[in-house]
């Protein structure tokens, strides 16, 4: 599946979709986008993306990475994989940063009765006690950040990896007064130190542009300048 964002295809980010099946047994067939699998005990299936966004100073179309051959490439490198090799080797990238740091409050106790969302509304509306849940919280929020902070200059947006839809909510941007500022907060106190480098190459591309606004805009030669909110 191949698409753009949302604009002009001849200025827009476009991406490419690859999906594979490996099935043990039964029939594999796909009908418009409708994938059908018919007496398969297993099946694995490789999901895969790219897009052409080649950093911030590169045009998406006329300078944009070769998405189409870079997704090919590693779906035909990927499904030499098993589904427990992936999982090993997702565990292994995970746990190296997840495991430095474990928080055990006073008092925390797992509820098995209650789903996580019944418990936060406990929490928030009565007023319930519940330091398992805010145990929970501390490590959901490293979670997130592990997740959606690894890619260089990319920091984690307002949104995070998980769009709903082309135009994400805040249309994924970076809104830099405030919310950037509290996605990494936790990010050194929380052992998780490189996860910021992807901030400091999206602040020094900021730099780049910042200079050429700083001086057509407010008309200064020495430093640049940047607004509330940026996109990468």
């Amino acid at each position: 599946m191949t698409g753009h964002v949302l604009g002009d295809e001849a200025n827009s980010t476009h991406y490419c979709a690859m999906l594979q099946v490996k099935n043990t047994d039964g029939k594999v067939w796909a009908s418009d986008s409708v994938l059908h699998l018919k007496d398969v005990s297993e099946a694995i299936i490789y999901l895969v993306n790219e897009t052409s966004y080649n950093g911030f100073d590169k045009h998406p179309v006329k300078e944009g990475a070769p998405y189409i051959e870079n997704v090919t490439d590693e779906a035909w490198h990927l499904a030499n994989f098993t589904y427990e090799e992936f999982k090993q080797r997702h565990i292994a990238d995970y746990k190296k940063l997840f495991d430095r740091v474990s928080l055990n409050l006073k008092g925390a106790k797992f509820d098995a009765t209650r789903p996580t969302d019944k418990q936060l509304l406990a929490y928030s509306d009565n007023h319930e006690s519940n330091p398992y849940l805010e145990q929970l919280y501390f490590q959901y929020g490293r979670y997130l950040l592990i997740s959606s902070s690894r890619t260089k200059g990319v920091p984690a947006n307002l949104q995070g990896l998980w769009a709903p839809a082309l135009r994400s909510p805040w249309r994924g941007n970076y809104t830099i007064n405030i919310n950037l500022e509290e996605n990494y907060w936790p990010a050194e106190i929380a052992n998780l130190s490189e996860l910021v480098a992807p901030v400091d190459g999206l602040v020094e591309g900021m730099a780049v542009t910042g200079r050429h606004n700083a001086q057509h805009f407010y008309g200064i030669d020495k430093g640049w300048c940047a607004g509330h909110n940026t996109d990468a």
